[in-house]
């Protein structure tokens, strides 16, 4: 379901916080993302994506960053499949309504998508 709200710029957003996901928690998000995003007051993370095979690690990779400001639900997905099933895509729009998000950080070598399944939100 599409949003009926426009998106807006940060610049435009005058001091409120914006929600965005992180969708796969490798090394790369643990060395770049996650201390910046962990401590950023105008971001909020209310979700993490992971495979499930994955999800004790992606744990584990957010704790050093967990705090009042950074608690972010860790929402696995079955892995081994090209495409996403629709009760997983069903999932993961009702955590975008839910949380109003904006954006999300992609690790694309960690889940092997089709371009159908790779939207924007908005």
């Amino acid at each position: 379901m599409p949003r009926t709200n426009p998106p807006q710029r940060f610049s435009q957003v005058n001091g409120c916080q914006r929600n965005l996901a992180i969708i796969g928690v490798g090394l790369h998000a643990t060395k770049t993302y996650l201390p910046t995003l962990a401590q950023h007051k105008l971001v909020r993370v209310p979700f993490v994506v992971e495979l499930d095979e994955r999800l004790d690690a992606t744990r584990e990779r957010l704790a050093p960053f967990r705090s009042t400001n950074f608690s972010p639900e860790v929402v696995g997905i079955p892995g081994g499949s090209i495409s996403l099933t629709p009760s997983v895509v069903a999932r993961l729009d009702s955590l975008v309504d839910e949380h109003d998000l904006v954006a999300a950080v992609l690790q694309p070598a960690q889940f092997e998508l089709s371009v159908d399944d790779v939207q924007t939100f908005g």
